[in-house]
């Protein structure tokens, strides 16, 4: 299994890079700031994923140009909100020199990156990607932690786009700022017990307080870049194929903890059965229809 970075590791004191297609490399950080070595394989262009300082302006080498986007090596961190921008920067790149891609180690971040280029640009899907990143190799560390790989495979059913007007990915946004405690930007559902607006979709199969309401189900939306893939995860209420129900965030989630974060999995908030994941997805067989 491959080992993820850590922000505290120490940097690796060899240069460390491959390249996995013609013209992108992607390697550590020691490779990075390797002048000598950079200007050997014609590499013009740098993105750095991490908490880095420009190391080339280009008043003194002009030869380079630098992004650096403050990455972090955390299954939660969110890589899709600046991946256009880094695919851009790589395409840039390529039309006149070569791209290094670099994090701290060389592992996770870079590998994520490089993934999501391959993906866009052979219009491959996550899996297929994967195994041509190891395809004749025995031991390959080059591997996106399981965060960075939900996010890519958002991404493949977004088509190779990240697509705001796409539902999974408004319930990705939303599970990840309920979850860090930033609420600031999460349109809640109503809460069906509190307010009188619709015919309730579903009630704790324990309790029966109602849940949520059936115009806040979030439909399932076939991989755009797959549109015949049966569905995995996202639900209608018609859905045979799925466990759960996707919905906006309900208010109650809030306040679970003594921090104020989400709890995982997310329960009742009358008889606290545990019947919900980050998603947002309730699972079918802990809830009953209302009505049913």
């Amino acid at each position: 299994m491959a080992h993820h970075e850590q922000e505290n590791r120490p940097v690796l004191v060899t240069a460390i890079l491959e390249e996995l297609q013609p013209g992108i490399y992607i390697g550590n950080y020691k490779a990075s700031i390797d002048v000598d070595l950079l200007r050997s394989l014609g590499i013009t262009h740098i993105l750095g994923l991490g908490p880095f300082k420009p190391k080339y302006p280009e008043a003194r080498l002009p030869e380079f140009t630098h992004l650096i986007e403050d990455v972090k090596d955390k299954e939660d961190e969110d890589i899709l909100d600046k991946l256009d921008e880094m695919l851009a920067f790589i395409d840039e790149g390529l039309k006149v020199g070569k791209v290094l891609v670099h994090c701290q180690q060389g592992i996770s971040r870079s590998a994520a990156v490089h993934c999501a280029y391959y993906m866009r640009k052979y219009k491959k899907s996550l899996h297929e990607t994967l195994h041509d990143l190891r395809k004749g190799k025995d031991n390959i560390e080059q591997v996106p932690n399981p965060g960075f790989l939900a996010q890519l495979q958002l991404f493949e059913d977004m088509g190779y786009v990240v697509d705001p007007s796409y539902p999974p990915y408004q319930a990705f946004q939303a599970a990840r700022q309920a979850i860090s405690g930033d609420l600031s930007q999460v349109t809640f559902a109503m809460d069906p017990e509190i307010e009188a607006h619709d015919i309730a979709l579903a009630k704790c199969k324990h309790c029966s307080r109602k849940l949520i309401y059936e115009t806040d189900l979030v439909n399932h939306l076939a991989s755009k870049a797959n549109p015949s893939a049966t569905p995995t995860s996202f639900a209608t209420k018609s859905s045979k194929d799925c466990f759960s129900y996707s919905v906006r965030p309900p208010p109650w989630v809030l306040g679970l903890d003594e921090s104020g974060h989400a709890s995982v999995p997310i329960e009742c908030p009358s008889c606290r059965n545990k019947w919900m994941v980050p998603g947002f997805e309730i699972w079918k067989h802990a809830v009953v229809l209302d009505g049913t």
